[in-house]
């Protein structure tokens, strides 16, 4: 699995339309993840969230999914309706080496070279790495 990830982090850094494709569903991937876990931390159904923001379970469902577009109107209203500010931050791609973590009420994703994308519940004494691009406010 490492060499994998290794050829294809090698074939991303070499194209760079690749590049802005992986970053695109990186942040979505993000998004999505940030969403689920402040929804189970609340104990939200999509149903729940749903009626919150006043549309339906099937598009709650497609906007999860990845399969309709997400808006930053879209985000903020969901965010809004858990009861979180949605804070995002830009990292310099030479500064970003996809080591995240959770602190506190912020929720970082975590990727490494060995396993699929996770969440972390406690910060590790070896990871000194910058917030990422997405961190919320309680």
């Amino acid at each position: 699995m490492a060499d994998f990830m290794k050829q294809i982090d090698r074939e991303v850094k070499g194209n760079r339309e690749l590049a802005r494709l992986v970053q695109q569903e990186e942040l979505i991937l993000d998004t999505t993840e940030l969403i689920l876990a402040k929804m189970e931390e609340k104990g939200l159904s999509k149903s729940q969230l749903a009626s919150m923001l006043n549309t339906n379970r099937s598009h709650v469902t497609q906007l999860l999914r990845g399969s309709r577009n997400m808006t930053l109107r879209t985000v903020s209203d969901i965010f809004f309706g858990l009861g979180y500010k949605l804070v995002l931050k830009a990292v310099a791609e030479g500064d970003y080496d996809r080591q995240f973590i959770m602190t506190g009420a912020t929720l970082l994703v975590c990727r490494d070279q060995t396993q699929d994308w996770k969440l972390r519940k406690e910060p590790e004494e070896s990871a000194q790495t910058e917030p990422m691009a997405l961190d919320v406010a309680a």
